[in-house]
């Protein structure tokens, strides 16, 4: 009995696979280094909320998000930014008096965290970008965390940095 060997053939087939492989190399190096940087060109400062929390997360809210504490966008976990100063005071809700009038009191319960932020991202057509894919608008939620704790602030104020 005899052996045959059998011969690898090239063929255009095979150019065509190499060349779509080499090209999804370069494509994904190429998103890495320089669509996906994490060297976000501008800075914002913005004021925030966190809306009626309990007294005890409102203590330790403020203990825990002290200046310089670093924040990280949940989807993603980029570092976006960091805190300058938070404050936590007791929410203002609408009653109506004996009268039947409406006024703002304090919630019995509840408490509010207010803070100031410095975010990082890119400024574009359609506004600043925080951590580059999310719009920096009021009323924005942005679901963040730190080393300690992780919260949704909503944006109350939002104006160009002079941070470094």
């Amino acid at each position: 009995m005899a052996k045959e060997n059998k011969k690898f053939h090239f063929s255009i087939f095979d150019a065509i696979i190499i060349l779509a492989l080499i090209a999804c190399v370069v494509g994904i190096a190429f998103r890495f280094r320089f669509i996906s940087s994490d060297d976000f060109d501008s800075k914002i400062t913005a004021e925030f909320i966190v809306p009626g929390v309990m007294q005890s997360t409102a203590e330790q809210m403020t203990k825990k998000l002290t200046e310089g504490t670093k924040l990280y966008l949940s989807t993603g976990d980029k570092e976006i930014g960091y805190i300058v100063s938070t404050t936590s005071e007791k929410s203002k809700v609408y009653a109506t008096d004996g009268d039947g009038n409406l006024q703002r009191v304090e919630h019995p319960e509840n408490y509010d965290v207010k803070g100031v932020c410095v975010l990082y991202g890119t400024a574009g057509e359609s506004g600043f970008l925080i951590g580059g894919n999310t719009l920096a608008t009021i009323s924005e939620v942005i679901y963040v965390y730190s080393t300690d704790i992780e919260f949704s602030m909503t944006l109350t104020d939002v104006s160009v940095s002079s941070a470094k």
